[in-house]
């Protein structure tokens, strides 16, 4: 009898987990959307709330409203806040909250908030609101700049320093102040210094990562589509969704998933909602569009090559307190995937697998209402030249010259 054999996974690939910051910011995103419209209720209102997307590396709600002046309709008070949630992977607080505030010409910025409650959102409803003046919304904030000392620090908390390179530097430099003085002691400080650059050196380092979401952030490339409106069945319309949905389901395969997905888009009267079926298979997608309009059903699809990716970066150094190991902490945000022509080919299976479904339930509906109607079930190819090979276009184009360049973490 011949033994199972199992190889253990050490593929260079982030792992997948339900545990990673982004996904927890994006629980504290939904949790801040709903403050802002329990405020509004309560203050009697209706004004603009908004927020990311899921799967975006920048997460952020935002409230916007215009005040009209008593007895002037025409006559507006415009004022913004946009609370961008960044997460800190392995610090005290796991996100931050950088809050900033537009109002006409002025601008407010609260940063490093790490805890919001109701009030202080409903606090800040009522600034802007103008119903008080008070602008002191009571924010838990950590420290933003060093000497911020009245804060609390929100340090990496599974690291300890590494001083190796501090008294390596420290070496140097009294090696060199003493050399000038006593030469031999100055030497000796420096042959210290250059063996413990030649330790740290030899040093395993380890990487400490965060993981990444179940799904890979969306940087979409437009393939094909195909649309239809069926006369006098917009009422069928849960029905139709539910009869694509099972077809779907049936020819699912591996590495195919079947999702509702509630999104938002800015009308000519501000934000509407809708809900669309979303099919993915690797780095294909597609959105499926079931819509009544009045007595008729819009039905309809389109296909993608996602190019988004996530990738690492690094945000700290030190020693890892439980393994004494070197360890570099990362965390993620999203890159660009250069499309090839697997990922087409994969946009292609998708696209006809969709069409197919759709199709097939269509046609079924038309002949159970004994419907008279010419429909081209023509899909309508998108260009596909240019696709495989495609740059980031966000991308800025390098120059000869190379210098210094200085980042503070926001």
């Amino acid at each position: 009898m011949t033994a199972l054999v199992t190889f253990e996974d050490v593929k260079p690939l982030i792992n997948r987990n339900k545990d990673n910051v982004l996904s927890k910011v994006e629980v504290v995103r939904d949790e801040i959307y709903d403050y802002f419209l329990q405020a509004c209720r309560a203050e009697g209102i209706d004004a603009l709330i908004l927020k990311s997307y899921p799967y975006s590396d920048s997460v952020w709600v935002k409230f916007e409203c215009w005040v009209r002046r008593s007895g002037e309709t025409l006559l507006t008070d415009r004022s913004t806040a946009t609370l961008t949630i960044i997460p800190r992977e392995f610090h005290r607080y796991d996100h931050v909250i950088n809050l900033e505030i537009k109002e006409g010409q002025k601008t407010k910025r609260y940063s490093s908030i790490v805890e919001l409650e109701p009030a202080n959102v409903k606090a800040l409803v009522r600034y802007m609101l103008r119903r008080t003046e008070f602008d002191i919304f009571g924010f838990k904030r950590c420290r933003t700049y060093p000497w911020e000392l009245w804060l609390p620090d929100n340090n990496v908390t599974r690291l300890k320093r590494d001083w190796v390179p501090v008294i390596v530097a420290a070496l140097f430099f009294a090696g060199f102040f003493f050399f000038l003085i006593v030469p031999v002691a100055g030497l000796l400080l420096i042959l210290v210094a250059a063996a413990l650059t030649w330790f740290n050196l030899k040093r395993r380092t380890y990487f400490l990562s965060p993981g990444k979401p179940a799904l890979e952030p969306r940087k979409l490339l437009r393939m094909d589509s195909w649309q239809t409106l069926v006369r006098d069945i917009g009422r069928e319309t849960q029905n139709l969704k539910a009869d694509v949905r099972k077809e779907l389901e049936l020819g699912l395969t591996q590495g195919v998933s079947l999702s509702d997905e509630k999104i938002w888009y800015l009308g000519v009267d501000g934000p509407e909602e809708r809900e669309q079926l979303v099919v993915t298979f690797r780095r294909a997608i597609g959105f499926i569009h079931i819509y009544p309009y009045g007595n008729d059903l819009y039905v309809g699809w389109d296909a993608h090559v996602n190019s988004g990716t996530w990738l690492e970066r690094q945000v700290a150094m030190g020693i890892e307190p439980q393994t004494g190991e070197l360890c570099r902490v990362n965390t993620i945000e999203s890159g660009w995937h250069v499309p090839n022509e697997y990922d087409i080919t994969d946009a292609n299976c998708l696209i006809e697998w969709v069409h197919a479904a759709i199709t097939k339930i269509t046609k079924k509906v038309l002949a159970e209402y004994k419907i008279d109607q010419e429909i081209d079930f023509k899909i309508l190819r998108g260009e596909r030249q240019g696709v495989a090979g495609r740059q980031d276009p966000e991308s800025k184009p390098k120059s000869n010259f190379t210098g210094f360049k200085f980042k503070r973490e926001a």
